[in-house]
């Protein structure tokens, strides 16, 4: 069976790129994308990945700019994340925000074509793309992504 996997803030820890987001304008997420290099890893998905590894084909599939492919090939080879492929959206100059979960779920259906394999889930941080992917029949697990943790506080009724 399929797994896939998104990269940034979901296995690769992107908080001292969060900078570069642009809440009040346009993003160069093509500028975003090549700082990956120096990426954490999100230990507990990295750890999922590694016990489906040797079970399920597993692929990444990610709103990230091709441009980076070698920087994202350098980074999970370091973090001994070895994939059976890896989908990155081809640069085109830009990246709209409300395309990104259709993206992914074409990329999930494309994949489950080419494999002739069913797809079991995707593992992403961002909520639409878990939506998308629900409506298009396909389950995934959301994860928090470390900006959203360091972010988090809880209030007294929480503790």
């Amino acid at each position: 069976m399929l797994v896939t996997f998104d990269l940034d803030s979901t296995l690769a820890d992107t908080r001292h790129r969060h900078r570069m987001i642009n809440d009040d304008g346009p993003t160069d997420w093509e500028a975003y994308a090549m700082a990956c290099g120096s990426d954490g890893l999100i230990r507990a998905q990295a750890s999922l990945w590694h016990a489906l590894r040797p079970h399920h084909t597993l692929w990444v599939v990610s709103g990230r700019s091709a441009a980076a492919e070698a920087l994202t090939a350098r980074w999970l080879r370091y973090h001994n994340l070895v994939p059976d492929g890896v989908m990155l959206k081809p640069v085109s100059g830009g990246f709209p925000v409300e395309a990104h979960e259709d993206y992914k779920v074409d990329c999930i259906r494309r994949l489950e074509q080419a494999t002739g394999q069913l797809h079991l889930f995707h593992i992403d941080d961002y909520p639409p793309v878990a939506e998308a992917c629900n409506r298009a029949g396909y389950e995934c697990i959301i994860v928090t992504s470390p900006q959203r943790m360091e972010a988090f506080q809880p209030g007294p009724s929480y503790v």
